[in-house]
């Protein structure tokens, strides 16, 4: 949108890999390298340092978001550690101690199975280490210690990959856990189908969170982070046009409280700002920055 309003062209590609384990696609990395391009903004790229590499070689005005960056690259992002610890927050406040997670694959394998903590700290990935690392902080403020919380990596975030996690972290020997922490709305939404073909009521007999706000999360009732994703655009095409110094640009992100978290337990939910209805309460965290988006002449590489 904000390359429409200045008449500027927008190229996307897709960085997509080959196979497990494997780079982008050369096609990919040949535009990259010779595409005439004003600005770069990369996005969602985890453990493609070569599409990263390449992109500072080519020596324009380079933002990345929600991705670690080298000391000489604008960063655009929310805290993801702080976003997961907040929604697994509300979580142990309505007096949950059985809890499993869900996580986004940390690197290219493809591999997916229930992780260590060794495995986590060693994410290629921020989200991936980001995110569990705010969970557990929440847990542990309770006496959950981590090793007492089953991870599962998925290898992909889908609602199949979701399914598949849940039938995994449900057929664990001991007591079934009564809450759910996803690192994603997908993988929250496809472990819901499974709660729901086996009569397991979302809610009361367990809860679930996600993260993202996608549209779906709230057909289903999923209690989410919400990411400011217009925003983060916006941010990333500021920070091209003003020439911004490498630094980190925090955006908010927000609480949306649903049914999948139940009813609240004995204690109170603590926040700077709190809207509430009968369907949908959202807490806002927020660290304001003046981030109205000017134009830019861009060029994105998603993943």
């Amino acid at each position: 949108m904000a390359c429409e309003q200045r008449g500027v062209a927008l190229l996307i590609l897709s960085a997509k890999v080959n196979g497990e384990g494997a780079g982008p696609q050369q096609p990919v990395m040949n535009v990259l390298s010779h595409a005439a391009v004003d600005g770069i903004i990369l996005h969602a790229l985890s453990g493609c340092d070569d599409v990263v590499t390449i992109a500072r070689q080519r020596q324009v005005p380079l933002v990345i978001i929600d991705q670690p960056q080298p000391r000489d690259v604008a960063l655009v992002c929310i805290d993801d550690r702080r976003a997961a610890y907040e929604i697994a927050r509300e979580i142990v406040q309505r007096g949950h101690r059985r809890v499993a997670v869900i996580a986004l694959r940390g690197d290219r394998s493809g591999r997916c199975g229930f992780m260590t903590q060794e495995r986590i700290a060693g994410m290629q990935s921020s989200t991936s280490r980001l995110r569990p690392a705010g969970f557990m902080a929440a847990f542990a403020e309770v006496g959950i210690a981590p090793e007492a919380v089953p991870v599962w990596e998925a290898s992909e975030s889908s609602e199949a990959a979701g399914r598949a996690a849940a039938e995994a972290i449900l057929a664990r020997s001991g007591e079934r856990p009564t809450a759910i922490a996803a690192m994603s709305d997908r993988l929250a939404i496809g472990a819901l189908s499974l709660l729901k073909e086996r009569a397991i009521r979302l809610g009361t007999d367990i809860v679930m969170t996600g993260f993202d706000d996608i549209p779906e999360a709230a057909i289903h009732g999923l209690a989410t982070v919400r990411q400011p994703f217009m925003q983060k655009g916006e941010a990333a095409v500021k920070a091209i046009l003003d020439g911004l110094d490498p630094c980190v640009v925090p955006l908010d992100f927000t609480i949306v409280r649903r049914s999948s978290l139940g009813e609240p337990g004995g204690s109170s939910v603590h926040g700077p700002t709190v809207w509430c209805d009968q369907r949908d309460c959202e807490l806002v965290y927020a660290r304001r920055l003046s981030l109205s988006c000017g134009s830019s002449c861009w060029f994105a590489c998603g993943g």
